[in-house]
């Protein structure tokens, strides 16, 4: 987890990092990140590469297989989230834990199956439009299942 500090270089991962939800996505191997220079990079530190409209100045990034690309200086060490989010892992209300039906749960496939119960009970008690509000669109869905730079079937 990110919680975790590598054990090894094998495990040893790169992510773009948003410290407001402390989200690390997407993920890939420290050594498939190419450094590079991109075309134009936002406020967020997301860059662009190979703009066919751009000119003039270029900026360090490093870019991921699956063309994802976020600013990198070279001279500013990554941030170590284990170390960052050394706080330790939230804990939750017991009460919480209970009335959601995880209280006493430790097996990890249990705790997923009971959360995508939870998830299709609550779903189920929202009406059809407030669904589609907070449903995945195909392209965010392309999005997040190219995550690891294999072509993914959607429509099957």
């Amino acid at each position: 987890t990110k919680l975790d500090e590598p054990t090894g270089f094998e495990d040893h991962c790169i992510c773009a990092f948003d410290r407001n939800t402390n989200d690390a996505w997407p993920c890939f191997l420290k050594d498939t990140w190419e450094s590079t220079e991109c075309d134009t990079c936002n406020e967020h530190a997301f860059c662009t590469k190979d703009n066919a409209t751009s000119k003039g100045h270029k900026s360090p990034c490093l870019c991921a297989p699956s063309r994802f690309c976020v600013a990198y200086n070279g001279k500013t060490p990554p941030i170590e989230i284990w170390t960052y989010l050394k706080g330790g892992p939230p804990t939750e209300d017991p009460n919480f834990l209970e009335a959601m039906g995880f209280q006493g749960m430790t097996d990890e496939v249990a705790i997923v199956t009971k959360a995508k119960e939870n998830i299709m009970f609550a779903m189920a008690t929202l009406s059809m439009e407030d669904r589609e509000k907070l449903s995945t669109t195909k392209r965010e869905l392309v999005q997040k299942c190219s995550f690891n730079g294999k072509a993914c079937d959607i429509d099957a």
